[in-house]
């Protein structure tokens, strides 16, 4: 995917860096670096990377794989591409780039954050727990 995404980009002109694996504690000074985020996985969980790019404010475009549908359900933070369809990634996000709104960190913050803030997710996870505990008691 990332060959094609190169070639993709080149094609239409858009500056971009594949950034690739980083370490966690550097992931708030990449997300602040760069406008949008782009993750062409063929499988995620909850995936982690794109809760790090919207808490920092920057919209995604991702494959629909694992919580990334959830996670981007909201338009104002990004969009699903298709899997291994390079040109329409990159025709999703010229349109997407074209919007008045585009990188509107404070409207990307708040959609995420009225649904994945840490005390939303924390109440979640123990939820979760506390729901396969009674399962295995009872």
């Amino acid at each position: 995917c990332r060959k094609a995404m190169e070639q993709a980009a080149q094609k239409y002109g858009v500056n971009c860096v594949f950034h690739g694996a980083y370490l966690r504690n550097q992931a708030a000074e990449i997300v602040s670096a760069y406008h949008f985020f782009l993750i062409c996985s063929r499988t995620e969980g909850q995936c982690i990377a794109a809760l790090e790019i919207l808490a920092g404010g920057r919209p995604l475009f991702s494959t629909a794989v694992g919580a990334l549908p959830e996670i981007l359900s909201d338009p104002v933070r990004g969009s699903l591409i298709a899997m291994a369809n390079p040109e329409q990634a990159a025709v999703r996000i010229a349109e997407f780039m074209k919007r008045p709104e585009f990188g509107d960190a404070r409207r990307i913050i708040k959609s995420y954050e009225s649904v994945f803030s840490r005390e939303k997710v924390r109440k979640q996870y123990l939820n979760e727990i506390n729901e396969i505990l009674k399962r295995r008691k009872g």
